[in-house]
């Protein structure tokens, strides 16, 4: 394991208890603060619509299936979801399953059972849960330095066989950090060995490229080459996993352990997170306004004279001279009732960072707050 990352496990937790649903004010330890620390990117773990739904389908369907899909655990409402999220990305079909963590384990066994790869390249900053995929294949597994495709090609040449197939796992964009995998130039790398490419798509799915799709739709690729699997927890309010593609592949997602002998989401969960998808397609209006939150937020950052790159992403990290400072600097703010992250997650380094997530809820005030109360300080 790479040094940086750290077991979440061992790091300190600070007691913040959310007391309401995330959104550009929070009740935080029984206060309303303005909230720049999490990922509801379009607020909707608060909206009327999708509560409505879930309390709709509790009373229709129950807490949930209690057995597998495998069995008889299939409601009606996973397979609208799987519909929506099939539309959603412009493919032939989807597989819900009962977690985002789970969604990459799920696809690349499916990858594995029918021979599709011979070693696996992890980033060695990658998510957790790509770890935990990478190894449930049993393959030779390598890493390469973070968002390096020279470093790539030199364990490819050192680690490869003649005639063998290489998969790359990354996540699509690292939340630490906010930065994005460079698909294009693993693709090219990759060129030589027909390989192929796993995204860990969390964080992309909703909030990038012209349609919401994720790191491929931001960078413009459409490649059989290319595989992912997400979440339904972040930008669409819901929950639970997605791995959308081709149907031969996801019958194969289907039939592997993770659908087999895994609970579905409860109905309830499901039936807020189809209409969460369903909202998110019919707004992309939302997603211009994120970009723009995330430009505005950016743009304060710089002119306080914080390093943080100029990209569409709604996550700003930056670091100050110490961990001592960061810490007084974040307590500072939360007794102004302004949270942010200090975070210690993989990618943050020995000392941590400070990390801000817009929404695109957040007004111009809300931003605006922050960076001068973050001046004051800083």
């Amino acid at each position: 394991m790479d040094p940086e990352q750290k077991n979440p496990q061992t790091q300190p937790v600070t007691p913040f208890l959310m007391e309401s649903p995330p959104g550009p004010e929070t009740v935080i330890n029984g206060r309303p603060r303005l909230y720049f620390g999490g990922v509801s990117y379009y607020g909707l773990h608060a909206s009327p619509d999708l509560m409505k739904a879930g309390c709709d389908a509790w009373q229709r369907l129950g807490l949930g299936t209690a057995t597998t899909r495998s069995g008889m655990g299939t409601a009606p409402i996973h397979l609208e979801v799987e519909s929506a999220a099939a539309r959603f990305f412009g493919v032939e079909d989807a597989a819900y399953m009962a977690s985002g963590y789970l969604s990459n384990t799920a696809g690349v066994q499916a990858l594995h059972a029918i021979g599709a790869f011979d070693a696996i390249f992890v980033d060695r900053q990658a998510h957790l849960c790509i770890g935990d995929a990478a190894l449930s294949t049993g393959v030779p597994v390598h890493r390469f330095a973070h968002l390096d495709p020279d470093d790539l090609g030199a364990q490819l040449k050192q680690n490869l066989s003649s005639g063998q197939t290489p998969l790359v796992m990354s996540d699509g964009l690292f939340p630490t950090l906010g930065r994005i995998a460079p698909l294009p130039d693993y693709l090219e790398v990759l060129k030589p060995y027909g390989g192929l490419v796993w995204l860990d798509d969390a964080h992309p799915v909703g909030i990038l490229g012209p349609n919401g799709r994720g790191t491929a739709d931001y960078f413009g690729v459409t490649s059989e080459r290319v595989f992912s699997g997400g979440t339904l927890s972040k930008a669409f309010g819901g929950f639970g996993g997605i791995v959308p593609g081709p149907a031969d592949f996801l019958g194969r997602v289907r039939s592997g352990p993770v659908m087999i002998a895994a609970s579905p989401t409860p109905s309830p969960v499901a039936a807020a997170t189809f209409v969460g998808l369903e909202l998110v397609a019919a707004h992309p209006e939302w997603r211009q306004q994120l970009w723009n939150n995330a430009r505005a937020l950016k743009d304060g950052l710089r002119r306080l004279g914080l390093e943080v790159d100029r990209t569409e992403v709604p996550i700003a990290a930056f670091s100050l001279e110490s961990a001592e400072t960061m810490h007084q600097v974040h307590s500072r703010l939360f007794e102004r009732d302004i949270a942010i992250q200090y975070s210690h997650y993989p990618g943050a380094g020995a000392d941590g960072v400070l990390r801000a997530v817009v929404f695109s809820t957040h007004t111009t005030d809300q931003i605006e707050r922050l960076i001068d109360e973050l001046g004051r300080l800083i």
